[in-house]
């Protein structure tokens, strides 16, 4: 008789501790939102119909949709993380290959600087060098211009001396010859008045001839006759040589002068030459400086886009995978509270009904 009681409380106890541990099971599904929903459904099945097949097919059928579901967000998560690796490779090779062209373009650019500083100042240089050259030109052509009226005006002078010279003589030959002093008395008053106005660097060689001659009139002897044609001689000669080297130093200056005009205009021409081609290099390479600064702005600009780009692709990959995670542990969860449901209703059919009624 205790025997017989005793396996009645050991039957009834597991009765009790199955049926607690289905409760148990059921409330915590209750508590989620999808569990709650899923205990609604199957008591709406419930009922229409007392019968475990259709609600075990309802869970299996929401079951498959899990798995299709999840199979669905394994297949996005895996093209998106595809998406996501492309696009952030893009990003940062578009990133890694604009901070280079960047980097590459502000290289040329202080290059560029540097040589139109350089240019600027040659072209200073050249500037100066063109004026001066131009100055010297112009001071040289008018000071050789001064030298050669100076030496025309000697020459001049020697020439008139000369010629007065060449007069005195013939004069003084004309009396010697019985010509009257009164008889070229006109033509010796040019003469001597010709030697006094001379003013030529040579005029003061004239000064013991002018003496002679005035004394002639009235010292007429073959003694001063005879010195003063000897001194004529030697005046005539000393004029004479003189006019000589003059013209040769004129001459000779004249050619230095030409070919250092011709020098100097060499060189005019060649600053002048080298003046255009820094301008021109000058435009150019400012041109080209606009060019790279540009380029280096719309660079920056590119780069800030992508670094944006790459961050918001990053953002969303991030968000995208969180979601996938979310999703899963979300599908994970909802498959547990079914499977553990449907292994109650499989085996526990009538404490599930007792528990949702």
């Amino acid at each position: 008789m205790n025997k017989k009681l005793f396996v009645v409380l050991i039957t009834l106890a597991v009765v009790f501790a199955t049926r607690r541990e289905t409760n148990v099971a059921l409330a915590e599904m209750r508590r989620s939102a999808f569990g709650a929903t899923i205990l609604s459904t199957i008591q709406l099945n419930l009922a229409a119909m007392y019968d475990v097949s259709p609600i075990t097919t309802l869970v299996d059928q929401i079951l498959q949709s899990l798995q299709e579901s999840q199979a669905a967000a394994d297949y996005r998560n895996s093209t998106n993380q595809v998406r996501c690796d492309q696009n952030i490779e893009q990003f940062s090779r578009q990133i890694k290959d604009t901070q280079n062209t960047i980097s590459s373009l502000q290289s040329q650019i202080n290059s560029n600087q540097d040589s139109l500083q350089r240019d600027n100042y040659a072209l200073q240089q050249a500037s100066e060098d063109y004026d001066n050259t131009d100055i010297s030109i112009d001071k040289g052509t008018v000071d050789r211009e001064d030298a050669h009226e100076r030496w025309e005006q000697s020459d001049k002078e020697i020439t008139e001396a000369l010629n007065a010279l060449d007069e005195a003589t013939k004069l003084i030959q004309h009396m010697v010859h019985g010509v009257s002093f009164a008889q070229i008395k006109s033509r010796y008053d040019k003469v001597l008045e010709k030697l006094t106005t001379n003013k030529s660097k040579h005029s003061t060689l004239f000064k013991p001839l002018i003496i002679a001659l005035s004394q002639l009139s009235s010292q007429l002897n073959n003694d001063s006759i005879q010195k003063i044609l000897n001194l004529l001689q030697n005046l005539r000669q000393a004029l004479t040589d003189a006019q000589d080297e003059g013209r040769v130093a004129e001459e000779t200056a004249q050619n230095l002068w030409q070919k250092l005009l011709e020098q100097l205009q060499i060189n005019k021409q060649k600053y002048d030459d080298e003046k255009q081609r820094l301008t021109d290099q000058i435009i150019s390479i400012s041109a080209l400086l606009n060019q790279q600064k540009n380029s280096l702005e719309n660079n920056n600009n590119s780069l800030e886009n992508f670094i944006i780009q790459l961050q918001d692709e990053q953002t969303l990959c991030q968000k995208q995978s969180l979601d996938y995670e979310d999703e899963t542990k979300e599908n994970q969860k909802e498959s547990a509270i079914l499977m553990e449901l449907k292994e109650h209703l499989n085996e526990k059919f009538s404490q599930v009904v007792e528990f949702i009624q």
